[in-house]
């Protein structure tokens, strides 16, 4: 936590002008004439232009001053490639645990990988069982747009790949594969407000939607939705309900297609797969 530091540079040129001009009076009372062409007042208006620029600086802390405190923390004898290599051993760099792989996967192309889900004893470029020694990285890929679905380039997925192979343990077998998405539409009945016009509170209800369910910036904390965390109909009734010019919503319901265990209430989602929003008439 850094120490708060006082405002300084808390008085301007007309603040400082102002107050010199209440000290007339009192210290010089047969000066009468505070005219500006007063000589006077031209030689405190030049102490106030003066004065304005010694209180900017007194709230700067000069460049020197931070090299003095950082030469505080430095030990006697340390060169710079030895504060490197103390500051490496820190780094991650062998991939064991879960943090680990989703770290290092993300470091492996921070440019293009949005997000990172590593499934232990997973072999999922092959089958959805569990396999003893296999880890599987789900990698989700940046977009341009909230429009576009992210979808993992091969080019991608090697490069991560081999970033991972290179710091796993010897009897590992890693995998980096795509997430599933699964299409989720929402089915609506809506009454706007009497001031907002219907199609514009659908498409802004439309919006909401689709950046909620959205595998990069949605879920509630809007750091993407959470991989196997299933879809509510309790949760889109408040996503459409907090929407601009929505009056009350009624009849809401999911909507997904060749899925025989999921409902009008709920999504089901495994822990590799992330919602994928569908528009669907309001």
């Amino acid at each position: 936590m850094s120490i708060p530091l006082p405002n300084l540079d808390n008085r301007r040129f007309e603040d400082l002008v102002e107050e010199l001009r209440t000290y007339i009076p009192r210290y010089a009372p047969g000066w009468t004439d505070h005219n500006l062409s007063d000589p006077g007042i031209t030689f405190m208006e030049m102490l106030a232009w003066l004065g304005e620029m010694l209180l900017y600086r007194l709230n700067r802390i000069p460049p020197e001053i931070y090299k003095k405190f950082l030469l505080l923390i430095e030990e006697e004898g340390s060169t710079l490639t030895e504060a490197k290599a103390v500051e490496n051993l820190w780094k991650p760099y062998r991939v064991i645990t879960q943090p680990d792989f989703e770290t290092l996967a993300i470091e492996a192309n921070p440019a293009e990988v949005a997000r990172a889900r590593c499934l232990e004893n997973r072999n999922l470029e092959h089958t959805t069982g569990n396999e003893t020694g296999h880890i599987s990285v789900v990698i989700v890929p940046k977009t341009a747009s909230i429009e576009e679905k992210p979808v993992l380039k091969e080019g991608l997925r090697n490069e991560v790949q081999d970033y991972l192979f290179t710091r796993r343990l010897i009897t590992t077998r890693v995998h980096v594969v795509a997430p599933k998405y699964v299409d989720v539409a929402v089915r609506f009945k809506i009454k706007p407000q009497a001031d907002t016009g219907k199609e514009l509170v659908e498409v802004r209800v439309k919006e909401r939607l689709r950046g909620f369910l959205h595998p990069i910036s949605g879920g509630i904390d809007g750091r993407g939705w959470p991989f196997g965390r299933d879809v509510v109909i309790s949760e889109i009734y408040r996503v459409i309900e907090e929407t601009a010019g929505v009056d009350y919503t009624i009849d809401a319901e999911l909507i997904s297609w060749n899925r025989e265990k999921d409902t009008k209430d709920r999504v089901y989602l495994e822990e590799n797969q992330l919602p994928w929003f569908v528009e669907h008439r309001a």
